[in-house]
């Protein structure tokens, strides 16, 4: 049952990681100004979404150990807790996880200094 839920939440993610990322670098293209409130609001979405995902995919998997507080810690301390999460569900596979998460995370700012350096 988690993962059925899971699948939504990381299409969300990714989904609104592009979205951001394309609007901020079409609007750094048109007016040269940051989308401030945008800048400010995406990490925060960013990483609730990213909690909720590994709370909800991490359910039924015997793999990972899931205290009461489970949920609690992973809104915490995600960032700590994503790189272990993915190699110990994903094996070798959860660095390109990692790496394409941070790559959706940083896609807005890559644009942007494309943008900028380009132009």
């Amino acid at each position: 049952m988690g993962k059925m839920i899971a699948r939504p939440i990381l299409r969300t993610i990714v989904g609104l990681g592009l979205l951001v990322a394309g609007t901020e670098a079409a609007l750094f293209y048109q007016t040269g100004m940051e989308a401030e409130r945008l800048s400010l609001a995406w990490p925060v979405v960013f990483s609730l979404l990213v909690a909720t995902w590994i709370e909800a995919d991490s359910r039924g998997d015997a793999r990972v150990y899931r205290p009461y507080e489970f949920g609690f810690l992973v809104y915490l301390i995600w960032p700590l807790y994503l790189p272990y999460y993915l190699i110990r569900t994903r094996g070798a596979l959860g660095f390109a996880w990692l790496v394409g998460a941070a790559i959706l995370y940083l896609l807005g700012w890559v644009l942007k200094t494309a943008i900028w350096l380009v132009a």
